[in-house]
């Protein structure tokens, strides 16, 4: 049975006659005109190779091909691209188009690996300033050829793509209108945060891919942190005023909600690496303490030291500054204060083991630079600010005791009853002779003055304070203390 064509559609017949015409258009163009002349006469030469007769038939023929076809007939190629209905030609055709560039792309990936690298520093050079064909290879996926390609330039030359690509890339920059981009960024946020977001959803339903991309983190952190190095080596060339505003303009455009919710997140997260942390490592050393320890001691190596104390008093005028503000934004929100003041223990329990460590390294060091560090620090410390602490303090304490008259009693009571007093009384019972006369030498020498300056503060003065009478009162317990007589209450 023969076999029989399927008629054609209008759309088909009209899609064929578009681009039986835009081949025929381009086939008049300048660039292809040439290569159809160059093409003919080589055919001719090689039909007409060791034979008399064709040679003389060819040269004719070649001589009408180049005057047919001349380049300077037809008009240049890249004013044909430009026409509206070639592009919408295009378009339609991408599909078909698209598998052809590639299979192409695969062939030439392919072809590139084989060769020497020699060869294909060449050939990129050629390909970066304009592109060149090159001939066909087994198919196969072209990113790992690219992949290996990149790997052999590198082993040779770890700068070859960054020494032939920043030209490129400063014309890119010179003829960018960022603005557009920053339009197109703010039009399309809702729409990119879609995408990324089933992005990230579906690359979970693959776990070895995930596990895969998440190898590339550690080069991704490198890249970056070597940008963020030239990038700050940059900014610190600018005048602060311009970099100050610069940075203020950019802060008022952030979004606070976005923050906020980010920071919930965060917050989940850091949870779960804490726990993992505990579950990977060994008893009492989180897996990432002692990570990061030996981290911030080749972090620590690189320092410079007077620089890092100048940046940390401009650090702690900032803190100063944002604490103030968490503190009025808390006063805002009670339910948030009241959450911080159930966890305010956890911190302080914190600070006093940093603050053990922190002396247990000061008296590592040599003693005439602690002496002389610690001696600046305390000179520096704000005793005004001191003194109003402990009044704040004071007052709360009170305001605690009017109200919850019951809570220090109670805390002190759970402190207590938890002793075990039998065990302090042997320690005690046998720690205190040998105690005394240990400290002995030691009490004779200090206790006379101490004594003496304690008696002289019970002695009337010339200070009018009011305090004269409750003073008689504390001698006169003192007194009856002293001599054995029963206390009044």
């Amino acid at each position: 049975m023969r076999n029989r064509t399927l008629p054609e559609t209008a759309e088909q017949q009209r899609s064929e006659a578009q681009l039986a015409a835009l081949v025929a258009d381009l086939l008049n163009s300048a660039e292809l005109r040439g290569l159809a002349a160059a093409v003919g006469r080589h055919w001719l030469g090689d039909w007409s190779d060791h034979h008399r007769l064709k040679r003389l038939l060819a040269k004719p023929a070649a001589w009408a091909l180049s005057k047919s076809l001349a380049p300077s007939d037809g008009t240049p190629l890249t004013e044909r691209f430009q026409k509206p209905e070639c592009v919408e030609t295009l378009s339609a055709q991408w599909p078909q188009m698209r598998q052809g560039l590639g299979t192409l792309l695969r062939s030439l990936v392919a072809a590139v690996e084989k060769l020497p690298t020699e060869r294909k520093q060449a050939l990129l050079d050629r390909m970066l300033a304009g592109p060149e064909g090159v001939d066909d290879g087994a198919e196969y996926s072209p990113l790992a050829g690219l992949a290996r390609i990149a790997e052999d330039l590198y082993r040779h030359d770890p700068l070859f793509f960054s020494t032939r690509l920043s030209p490129l890339l400063d014309r890119w920059l010179g003829s960018t209108d960022f603005g557009e981009l920053h339009a197109l960024l703010e039009a399309g946020r809702e729409d990119l945060r879609a995408l990324i977001g089933q992005a990230i959803g579906m690359l979970f339903e693959y776990p070895a891919k995930l596990v895969a991309l998440l190898s590339l983190v550690p080069d991704g952190l490198n890249l970056a942190l070597g940008a963020l190095h030239d990038l700050l080596g940059h900014v610190n060339t600018l005048p602060p005023d311009i970099f100050t505003d610069l940075l203020l303009s950019i802060y008022r455009q952030v979004d606070a909600t976005l923050i906020g919710q980010s920071i919930n997140r965060a917050n989940e997260a850091i949870r779960q690496i804490h726990t993992g942390s505990t579950l990977i490592g060994e008893m009492d050393a989180p897996r990432f303490s002692s990570d990061l320890r030996d981290k911030l001691r080749e972090v620590a190596a690189q320092i410079d030291p007077a620089l890092a104390i100048k940046a940390r008093a401009a650090l702690i005028d900032s803190r100063e500054a944002l604490i103030r503000i968490l503190i009025e934004t808390t006063q805002e929100h009670p339910d948030l204060l009241n959450l911080w003041l159930q966890q305010l223990a956890v911190g302080r329990n914190a600070e006093i083991r940093l603050f053990k460590r922190k002396i247990e390294v000061l008296e590592t060091l040599p003693a005439d630079d602690a002496i002389e560090a610690l001696c600046a620090g305390l000179s520096s410390w704000n005793a005004y600010d001191l003194a109003e602490t402990v009044n704040s303090l004071a007052r709360l304490a009170n305001r605690i005791g009017r109200l919850t008259p019951g809570v220090f009693k109670s805390l002190v009571t759970e402190f207590v009853n938890t002793l075990d007093l039998d065990e302090l009384e042997e320690s005690l019972a046998g720690l205190a002779p040998d105690l005394a006369r240990a400290v002995r030498p030691v009490f004779r020498r200090l206790a006379p003055p101490l004594i003496g300056e304690l008696c002289a503060l019970f002695e009337p003065g010339a200070e009018d304070d009011g305090c004269d009478e409750t003073m008689h009162e504390a001698r006169e317990r003192l007194r009856r203390l002293l001599r054995g007589e029963e206390q009044k209450r």
